[in-house]
This record gives structure tokens, sequence and C-alpha cells, in this order.
């Protein structure tokens, strides 16, 4: 009994020094990412980009885009992931009109705009995912969060993987309602072994959006 109290007191140390290091790995694993509509994030330089035919490593492609005089920062889609053969974290980005509030109405938003917020994201949740096999397990909910000054509306919801329907992925999506239009960010990873290290790694982008 005493051999087994002093393996999980070892065990306990071990973690609690991993933790440490993940998190201090982290704050000088990131840099920052130029969204459209004078967006941005905070992501693993080590992370991949897929936009139109780029592929590149996050800290590359972020390096590229400040020498180049021709680049432009009105690209509406954006995925950026973990690298391997089966990502286990991901951040999509995108950007349209097709908003219906402005920010101050968001500051003002009732229960009553949050409850129907709510239902509109279930639903189209529920639809998108549908033909690509996917359902959602758990609907947490919709409310109001206010990162870096700016109100943005947060839903949460857990849904199983496309690719493996047996294992289930935890997704955050962040509404950032601008003057004229609307950014959306989609920040997942997947339930397993590495989720408390992509859990981190999503709590710290989600933190570090500016707009």
């Amino acid at each position: 009994m005493i051999l087994t109290s002093n393996k999980f007191a070892w065990l306990l140390i071990v973690l609690l020094l991993l933790h440490s290091n993940v998190v201090s790995a982290q704050e000088s694993n990131f840099i920052k990412v130029q969204l459209p509509d004078r967006v941005s994030i905070d992501l693993p330089k080590s992370w991949i980009v897929v936009s139109d035919d780029i592929t590149q490593l996050v800290e590359t492609y972020v390096e590229s885009s400040m020498k180049s005089e021709n680049y432009s920062y009105t690209k509406s889609n954006f995925m950026f992931m973990a690298q391997g053969e089966f990502p286990f974290a991901q951040v999509i980005v995108r950007s349209d009109d097709g908003k219906t509030y402005s920010q101050s109405d968001i500051d003002r938003a009732s229960d009553v705009i949050i409850k129907s917020l709510n239902k509109g994201f279930y639903e189209g949740s529920v639809a998108s995912y549908k033909p690509q096999n996917s359902r959602i397990i758990e609907w947490y909910g919709t409310g109001k969060v206010k990162i870096n000054g700016r109100t943005c509306i947060l839903y949460e919801f857990k849904r199983t993987s496309i690719k493996d329907p047996s294992k289930a992925i935890f997704v955050r999506n962040i509404v950032i309602y601008l003057e004229n239009r609307a950014v959306y960010l989609t920040l997942s990873y997947m339930e397993n072994d590495l989720a408390i290290l992509y859990k981190q790694i999503i709590d710290h982008v989600l933190h570090s959006i500016k707009a």
C-alpha cells in the first residue's frame, strides 16, 4: 500500500511538472497571425496553414506575408491545424458580409436574442455536419463573452469525428461582429490522451483574439 501511494505521489509530481512545461512552451511558441478585417490571433508556430493554394508552417506563412508587398488580408477562408496524419486540433476562420447584428447590437443583446441565436446555431450545426456523417453529441449553448474588450458570441458543442465516428471532437465557435462583416472562428480538438494539451492551446488562441 505504501509503495502504491509513493507511485501515485511521484506520478502526480511528474504530471504537475509536465503541465508547467507545456504552458511555458506554449507561451514561447506562439506567433501572431493577421486575419481578414484587422482581426488577429496567436497560433503555434509549428502548426500548418491551409488557405487557397498555400500549405506551409504558420511561422513561415507569417514571415512571408510580412515580406510580401502584394499580400492581401482580404482572404475569407483559412484553416490552421496541428501537424500529423490525423490532426487532433484545428482553427478554421471564415469571413463574410452576411451578418445580421452590429457590435452595439451584441453588446445590448437580451436573453431573448441569445436564445434565438442559440436555436439558429444549433440547427445550422446539425444541418452542416449531417452530410459529413457527423452528429452533435452534446450542445452546451450560446452566450456573450468579452475578449480583449470586444463582446463576441460563443457557442460550444461536442460532435462525432468525421473520420472516426467513435471519437468525439469538442468545438468552440466564436462570432466577431464588425462594422460591415462578421468573422467566424471554429476552434476544435479531439478528446483523447492529448486533449489537455490541445485544450490549453485552444484556450490560448481564444483569449488572443483581437479585432
